[in-house]
């Protein structure tokens, strides 16, 4: 659960020394394609028989009709007997079929923990990486995430994507690369759920340029009530975070900051062992400086308000 302040401060009013730092990412199974349960998994749609009209002039472009309805092109000798395409291996739309997906490293990345970054430039359209886990329906999310937020109660960190409506991706006992993609509110990658060979799967696609060494984010598009639980650190112009927590409160009441007890400018536990072990100058000019940014900040949305 978190305490107040962290619903109060955007990432840069965070001090690094209240981060979580550990020596490794933590361990995971890896795994190349998504796990089905032998019994409970989504139904696989049935075949229409119809195939593109595509020519080997246009190798299924942006006009490819399986493309338009959310398909990958596939044929029949790879996937028992669907086939929605007459290209064959030079068909442009096979991009999960083919795995060409982006060099990727794992690198620590400010207030976030670990991240995942580009090896080489990668250009706007490219498939970065499929997105894999187990495969889970909703009475299983629920569990899992039950389970979890009770033996783990100071660990926010969110592994499930949904794949397609009571069918869900929890990556965080087994998945690839991906699993290390932080949320942003202005992200560079997009997940994109296509079907293939009658089965939903989501290909994590760059959505604009993303030079080398450039860190990875997409948009985890929070339900409501997962926000309360989310501290976005993404340090994005227009975070969504940083608007949600300076109106927490009512709009209409009137915040009188001086009024403000400063027992919660401590963030959580660890910063509170951080600020106790200060010297008391050195605590006071800390807890200063975050109160008088919160103040500028509720003094700014005041003045936005009535002008």
């Amino acid at each position: 659960q978190l305490v107040e302040a962290s619903k109060l401060f955007p990432p840069d009013m965070i001090s690094k020394s209240t981060v979580e730092v550990t020596s490794k990412p933590p361990s995971y199974k890896r795994i190349q394609s998504l796990q089905y349960d032998n019994i409970v998994r989504p139904k696989r749609r049935e075949p229409n028989g119809e195939i593109c009209n595509c020519q080997v002039s246009n190798l299924c472009d942006e006009n490819c009709l399986n493309r338009v309805f959310g398909e990958e092109c596939v044929s029949a000798k790879k996937y028992d007997g669907y086939q929605n395409c007459a290209i064959g291996v030079d068909c442009g739309n096979r991009m999960l079929g083919k795995k060409v997906a982006a060099r990727l490293k794992i690198k620590r990345q400010d207030n976030m923990g670990f991240g995942l970054i580009v090896v080489d430039t990668v250009k706007c359209g490219c498939l970065i990486e499929e997105y894999v886990g187990d495969v889970i329906n909703e009475d299983r999310k629920k569990q899992r995430l039950a389970a979890w937020a009770k033996d783990n109660p100071d660990d926010p960190n969110y592994y499930i994507m949904k794949l397609e409506d009571g069918w869900y991706i929890d990556a965080r006992e087994c998945g690839n690369l991906s699993r290390f993609i932080n949320h942003s509110c202005e992200p560079n990658c997009m997940a994109s759920r296509t079907c293939v060979a009658g089965y939903t799967r989501i290909a994590i696609i760059a959505i604009k340029d993303i030079e080398h060494g450039g860190f990875l984010s997409i948009d985890y598009q929070f339900e409501s009530n997962q926000v309360k639980a989310f501290d976005c650190r993404c340090g994005a112009k227009d975070c969504r975070d940083k608007e949600d927590k300076l109106s927490s409160s009512n709009d209409d009441e009137e915040v009188d900051m001086d009024k403000i007890d400063k027992s919660i400018l401590i963030i959580d536990e660890r910063d509170r062992k951080y600020i106790d072990g200060l010297k008391e100058l050195d605590r006071e000019v800390i807890l200063n400086d975050r109160w008088q940014k919160l103040k500028n900040k509720v003094e700014y949305k005041k003045a936005l308000k009535y002008s």
